[in-house]
C-alpha cells in the first residue's frame, strides 16, 4: 500500500489567524527533522490565496512583506528537501482585511464553487502559477478544496482541468457536514482508493477527466472526543498545538453529534488523532479495499504528542518495509501503471 503523508500548509481561519513562526516555521521544522531521520517526503498543500494576499497588502503593510517572505522562504526550503508542494485554495483571502489587531474575513466566500465563473477561473489561474514559480512548471498537478468543499464540482471543473489540476485528494468516503459556508457530502464515494470523476469527485465515471485520492477515513467514539477534550485541558504542554491561533468554530449539532455517537473522521495526525494512525492503517489493511493510505494533518494543529505519535508510525512501518511512504509525485508515476486510472486523465 501506498502511505501518503498530507498536510494542510495555512493559518487558523478563525477569530485569531495564528503567527507563521508559530503555525507554520516550528511544526514543519519538527517535521522535517522527522522526514529527513527516515528518508520520507511529505505532501503539502499550500494555502497559496493567503500569499496572494499577502503579496497585494505588502506595499501598504511592511510587516505583510516580511511574512510573505518568511513563507516563501519556508517553501523553498521544502522544495530543496524533496518535499510536494501541492494546491489548496482558501478564496476567502481574496477579501481578507488586515488591521495590526488581526485578519477578519468574509466566510460567504470561502468555498470557491460559491464565486462566479469569471472569479473561479481568476482564482485558480493566479494560485496555479503562483505555486509552480516555487516548486516548478511539471511539479503541481493536484488540489485539495478548503475545508473540503468542493462540491458543486461541476462549477470549478473546467477552470482546474484548464490549469492542468487533475487529481484531487479533499473527499473522505461517508462523510459529511451541513454548514453554511463549509458543506460537503461524500456519502456516495466508494470505500475504495483511486477513482476517475468529471462531475462529483465522490461519484466515478471511468471517462472522466480528473482522477480522486480520496483522504482515509475511521470511524471514532464519542468517548474519543471527550479523552481528546480532556487531554487538551488537562494534558499540558505536551497536548498543546504548536500554533497560537483559533479554529473556527463547527456547528452546535456537529459537536454534539461527535459526543453522542459514532461518526467517520478523517485519518488525521493533528492532536489526540495521532494516535489512531496505527490502528487506522491496520483497518484498511483488513479490507483490502485501498491501494493507496492518504493521511491528513495540519502544522498549526500538531502538537508534541502528535509529533511523537508520527515519528513512532513511520518508524515501525519503515522497519516493516510492507508499505511505502510516497509523495503525490511519486503516486503519479504509479497512477500511470494502473489499468484503471489511463490516459487522457494523467498529463
Amino acid at each position: 500500500m501506498n502511505i501518503s503523508i498530507t498536510f494542510d500548509f495555512e493559518l487558523f481561519l478563525g477569530r485569531r489567524q495564528g503567527t507563521v513562526e508559530r503555525c507554520l516555521v516550528r511544526p514543519v521544522a519538527e517535521l522535517s527533522r522527522i522526514a529527513a531521520r527516515f528518508g520520507v517526503r511529505f505532501v503539502y498543500f499550500v494555502d497559496t490565496c493567503f500569499l496572494v494576499r499577502l503579496g497585494e497588502l505588502a506595499p501598504r503593510h511592511r510587516e505583510l512583506g516580511e511574512m510573505r517572505d518568511q513563507v516563501l522562504g519556508l517553501l523553498e526550503g521544502l522544495i530543496r528537501e524533496g518535499h510536494d508542494l501541492q494546491l489548496h485554495l482558501h478564496p476567502h483571502w481574496r477579501t481578507a482585511r488586515y488591521e495590526p489587531s488581526g485578519w477578519s474575513f468574509d466566510m460567504e466566500t470561502y468555498a470557491l464553487p460559491r464565486h462566479e465563473s469569471a472569479q473561479i477561473e481568476e482564482i485558480v489561474a493566479e494560485n496555479a502559477a503562483l505555486l509552480r514559480s516555487i516548486a516548478g512548471e511539471e511539479a503541481v498537478f493536484a488540489h485539495r478544496a478548503g475545508g473540503w468543499s468542493i462540491q458543486p464540482f461541476g462549477r470549478v471543473a473546467d477552470s482546474l482541468a484548464r490549469h492542468g489540476l487533475w487529481l484531487d485528494s479533499s473527499v473522505i468516503a461517508g462523510a459529511h457536514r451541513e454548514h453554511e459556508s463549509q458543506p460537503f457530502d461524500f456519502r456516495g464515494a466508494p470505500a475504495g482508493s483511486r477513482w476517475r470523476f468529471e462531475s462529483d469527485p465522490a461519484r466515478p465515471e471511468p471517462e472522466g477527466r480528473f482522477v480522486e485520492v480520496p483522504i482515509a477515513a475511521i470511524r471514532l467514539s464519542p468517548a474519543f472526543y471527550w479523552r481528546m477534550a480532556l487531554a487538551r485541558r488537562l494534558g499540558g504542554p505536551r497536548h498543546a498545538p504548536y500554533g497560537d491561533g483559533v479554529s473556527t468554530r463547527i456547528a452546535r449539532s456537529e459537536a454534539i453529534r461527535k459526543l453522542s455517537r459514532w461518526t467517520l473522521s478523517p485519518v488525521s495526525i493533528d492532536g489526540e488523532k495521532a494516535a489512531r494512525l496505527g490502528a487506522a492503517l491496520r483497518r484498511h489493511e483488513r479490507a483490502r479495499v485501498a491501494d493507496d493510505f492518504v493521511v491528513i494533518g495540519h502544522p498549526k494543529a500538531m502538537s508534541p504528542f502528535s509529533m511523537q505519535c508520527l515519528e513512532r508510525f513511520i518508524e515501525r512501518e519503515s522497519r516493516a518495509m510492507t508499505h511505502r511512504f510516497v509523495t503525490f509525485r511519486e503516486l503519479r508515476d504509479r497512477l500511470r501503471e494502473d489499468a484503471r486510472i489511463h490516459p487522457p486523465a494523467l498529463r
